[in-house]
Order: structure tokens, then sequence, then C-alpha cells
């Protein structure tokens, strides 16, 4: 198993099955469902930690609104919840899915404007479902897992380059902005530092839209780079494909009525006639019926 899967993932499947019942294990139905839930936890850790480098608590105003008390209700709501399910013979099913909804929730918090986002409350939320985690052994000491390959450098490292990625990617949102409409080399030099360059550093940026501050996230290099491949394999396939159509209609308007069907559809009909260039048998040498000739005729 450990061939395929990660112990991380591992993990999961057993925390998703109840550990008192009997287990029918198959790799094809039963690790998708843990390998999407250890992404989701993996990916809200990695997206708190992106936000939060944009909020400035000396920038934001400390008052809280409707969305800071429905997710700080959220909060106690599911902690009281997972400490029912674990209570209830360690139903650990329950409580991933408890924390589960408690990430969606403080997901869709995060998309707000970073000026609106109260720090003290999402870093108690992800002290929390972090500490779950720890607990069923997913995740070490911290209040953030470490990155994936990173033998537990991953928190200093990233730390240490933080000041530098939050002055590139101001810089970078800056030159977008400036580059107006007849900037299009400075555009295609910003993508090219977010798709061809960062990756290989371990750096994902995404950009967040007109005018929205871009955020940077430190990952698995080797993740990036399969991604950033499969990117440009699919950017080839879609060329290949645009050329394949443009010569198919160059061969289009470049045929004559005549040679029309022998060319272009050839593999539909073996016999046609000399004169018209019109169809007279299908490509199993029957003959075709008046009425298809004449449809031939229309088209």
């Amino acid at each position: 198993m450990l061939e395929h899967y990660t112990g991380r993932q591992m993990r999961m499947l057993f925390l998703l099955h109840q550990w008192h019942t009997t287990m029918n294990y198959s790799p094809e139905e039963s690790f998708p469902e843990a390998i999407k839930k250890e992404d989701q936890f993996a990916e809200f850790f990695k997206n708190v930690k992106a936000t939060l480098r944009q909020c400035n608590v000396n920038e934001t105003s400390q008052k809280w609104g409707d969305k800071d008390f429905v997710l700080d209700a959220a909060l106690s709501a599911k902690d009281s919840a997972v400490r029912e399910a674990l209570c209830d013979n360690f139903d650990t099913p329950k409580a991933i899915h408890e924390l589960s909804e408690l990430v969606t929730a403080t997901n869709i918090y995060l998309s707000q404007p970073p000026s609106e986002i109260k720090i003290p409350l999402v870093r108690s939320v992800s002290r929390f479902i972090f500490k779950i985690l720890k607990c069923f052994g997913l995740y070490e000491d911290g209040d953030y897992p470490a990155v994936s390959g990173d033998a537990g450098a991953g928190a200093s490292y990233e730390d240490a380059i933080t000041p530098l990625m939050n002055v590139l990617l101001k810089f970078r949102d800056d030159v977008k902005k400036g580059a107006g409409k007849e900037g299009k080399e400075l555009m295609q030099l910003s993508d090219a530092l977010r798709d061809d360059i960062l990756p290989h550093l371990g750096i994902r940026l995404e950009d967040k839209g007109k005018d929205a501050p871009s955020i940077w996230k430190y990952e698995d290099k080797e993740t990036l780079l399969k991604e950033r491949a499969a990117k440009l394999a699919e950017k080839a396939a879609k060329e290949e494909a645009k050329r394949e159509r443009a010569a198919l209609d160059l061969k289009k308007k470049s045929t004559s009525g005549k040679d029309w069907f022998r060319t272009m559809e050839a593999e539909k009909y073996s016999k046609f006639n000399e004169e018209t260039g019109l169809p007279t048998h299908d490509a199993k040498d029957k003959a075709l019926s008046e009425a298809l000739v004449n449809k031939c005729k229309k088209f």
C-alpha cells in the first residue's frame, strides 16, 4: 500500500472507518475519499497561512461583524460536535466530517478582503482543527503541518523567505496594474514568473482576480513540477488540435465541389460519379439510394 499511497492517506482511510467494524478494502473504492479529505485539510492550512500573510492586525478593524460571529459560532459548535463524536465509541468518521464542514465555513470566511479578516479568530480555528488531526496521528508538532519532503525544515525555511516573497508579489502586482493594455510583454513575464520559475523553488503563486492581491504558498517542489508538466502537455495538445482544425479548414476551403466527397469524406464512400463527383456507393460498396444521392446534392 505504501508503494502507492502516503502514510497520511492511509491514516485518513482508517479514520474514515469505524474502528470496531469490519473494513472491506479495495484500492479503487476505499482510497479516493481518504485522498480527497487529506488534500482538503492540507490545502486549508496552506490557505490560512497564505491569507494571513496579507493581513496586518494594525490595519484591520477589530470590531466584529456578522461574518466573524458566524465563524466563531461554527467553531464552538464543531468543537462540541467533535467531542461528542469521540465520546460516542470513538466515532472518528463523524469527527472528520465535522472538521471538514468547519474547513468549508472557514474557507468562505477567508474569501473576503484581508482588511475584514480577524487574525486571532482564524488562528483559533486553524489551531483547533490541527490539534484534533494531530491527536489522530495525521500531523506532528506545530500549528501547521510541515511541507512534504522538507525533512521538518519547511516551516523555518518558509518563514525565512516570507518577507522576500511578500515584496516580490507586491512588485509583481504593481507591474501588472501599471502594464495597461499595451503591456503584453510585462504580463507575459509576470505569468512566466508564476508558471515557469517559482514552481522550481516550491512556490505556488495564485492570482485572485482584478485589483485583488496575489497570494503564495510553499509546497512540495515535485508536486508543483508535475502539475507544470501536465499543464504544458495540455497546452501542447490544445495547440496541436488547433493546428489540425486550421489545416482541415484550409483543406475544406481549397477543395472544389466536384472533389469534395472524394477528398473530405472518402472513408464513407467507395465509388463516385466521374462527372459530378457525387458518391454512388457506400464504404461497403453498396449502391446508395436515390434519397441519399439527392441529400448529397443538397450538401
